[in-house]
């Protein structure tokens, strides 16, 4: 990778970790909400095309994606809660010989959490996207700092 492309790369990752941070699940509801859209332009475009099949198809995914995508999120999250609190329990239900300390916080921890998303799938969107915006961030910093070191 080149200096000028690892800069890029670096504005690229900080621009979308801040946008991440500060909007949290806000910019998951704007990228859904384009998505549709642009699902929608396709189904047009493919109608135009003489291709029903594929554009009623298309135009029904954007409906769907872009009325009730914000809906599919949260439905997730408190699935995976059930998943990882289910989970944990059964881990901590297994027999307690060979099991540590550490797998016996982990276990408690991945069941705490279970029930927060199950409480709260939107808060824990957010978190989620917090801890990944700062990731890029730091990756973007990272970014600079090698491309620092690189021979114009």
């Amino acid at each position: 990778m080149t200096k000028g492309n690892k800069i890029f790369t670096g504005i690229v990752y900080i621009l979308l970790g801040i946008l991440m941070w500060v909007y949290k699940s806000d910019l998951m509801n704007w990228l859904l909400t384009i998505f549709g859209v642009l699902i929608i332009i396709y189904g047009i475009k493919r109608l135009s095309d003489k291709a029903v099949g594929p554009g009623v198809i298309s135009l029904i995914i954007g409906v769907v994606v872009l009325l009730g995508g914000w809906l599919f999120i949260p439905t997730a999250m408190v699935i995976l809660g059930i998943v990882l609190a289910i989970k944990g329990i059964m881990n901590l239900a297994k027999a307690p010989e060979g099991r540590t300390a550490v797998n016996v916080i982990y276990n408690i921890l991945m069941i705490v959490v279970g029930v927060f998303i199950v409480i709260s799938p939107w808060a824990m969107v957010d978190w989620i996207f917090i801890v990944i915006g700062i990731a890029l961030i730091v990756n973007g910093i990272l970014a600079f700092v090698d491309a620092s070191r690189m021979e114009a």
